[in-house]
């Protein structure tokens, strides 16, 4: 599931029927193996995407709160087992409060998404955009943060069918994580097909994950390095439905922690230690059932 880290992507950004997910499943082991391959049909697919997330850098809190629906339609087989779709975004919304106090804002920059749409490519790795937006970087921004709620479809499945209990790994590289590579190491997302539940009268397979990435290494802002450590937590469960062929329901949760200290060109400290903290929470719904 290449976009369980979704919440590294927004810190990076924003500080510089299957049941109740929450609930524990009683494993039913004589059930026969889930092939988890995302294959949806030639149709259209609609989702909604919530979430939101509380920041503190140094001492000074900010909160943030998004949601959007995504449209998939125009299915075209492509051979070799891909296939290309477009995605429209709508209903998009984004706010953002520093301080207690204050009253949220709209984040402008979101609503330059509003009925955007773009040709995306499904295929055994995810679901990635054919080609990105040729626009500034705040909209690219933006824009990177709205695919992050595309993750139903996004899925590496595993290599063979899974029984209820088995647990597969995925590797979670540094090119992966984009601009916080430099300082996180390589790891690995922890899956398990726990069982099967009912949701909205549909039969599903619940797929709990976890993931653990260490920070840990120097990033270069500037003239100046900051040396920074820490770790980024994240977990959750997603809802499989097996007629469908993908998730009809995805909630994630995650926690950043992350300590820091700046250095000049010459190797002399700037000032104190920094730290920035997170938690954030996001669930994606499909509204076709």
């Amino acid at each position: 599931m290449k976009k369980l880290w979704w919440m590294l992507a927004l810190a990076v950004l924003l500080a510089a029927g299957c049941g109740q997910p929450k609930q524990k499943v009683v494993v039913e082991t004589d059930l026969p193996p889930v092939d988890f391959s995302i294959r949806p049909p030639a149709e259209t697919l609609e989702f909604s995407v919530e979430g939101s997330m509380i920041m503190e850098v140094m001492g000074t809190s900010m909160d943030n709160f998004f949601r959007f629906n995504w449209r998939a339609s125009r299915w075209k087989e492509e051979g070799d087992s891909v296939r290309t779709v477009d995605v429209r975004f709508s209903d998009v919304q984004a706010t953002e409060r520093r301080g207690q106090t204050a009253t949220p804002e709209t984040i402008k920059s979101f609503d330059r998404l509003e009925g955007y749409s773009t040709r995306f490519r499904l295929d055994s790795d995810g679901f990635e955009p054919m080609s990105d937006p040729a626009r500034d970087g705040e909209f690219m921004q933006a824009f990177s943060m709205l695919t992050q709620g595309l993750s139903t479809l996004d899925f590496r499945w595993p290599e063979r069918p899974m029984a209820p209990g088995e647990s597969w790994e995925e590797i979670v590289s540094r090119e992966d994580l984009g601009q916080m590579g430099v300082v996180a190491a390589d790891s690995v997302i922890m899956l398990t097909y726990t069982g099967n539940t009912r949701y909205k009268r549909r039969d599903c397979a619940r797929v709990e994950f976890k993931l653990d990435i260490p920070i840990d290494g120097e990033m270069q802002q500037g003239p100046a390095t900051s040396r920074l450590t820490g770790s980024i937590l994240s977990e959750g469960a997603g809802l499989y439905d097996p007629e469908l062929g993908f998730f009809v329901f995805l909630r994630n949760s995650s926690t950043t922690k992350i300590k820091g200290v700046d250095f000049d060109e010459d190797g002399k400290q700037m000032g104190g230690e920094k730290s920035f903290s997170q938690t954030g929470n996001m669930e994606i719904t499909y509204l076709g059932l």
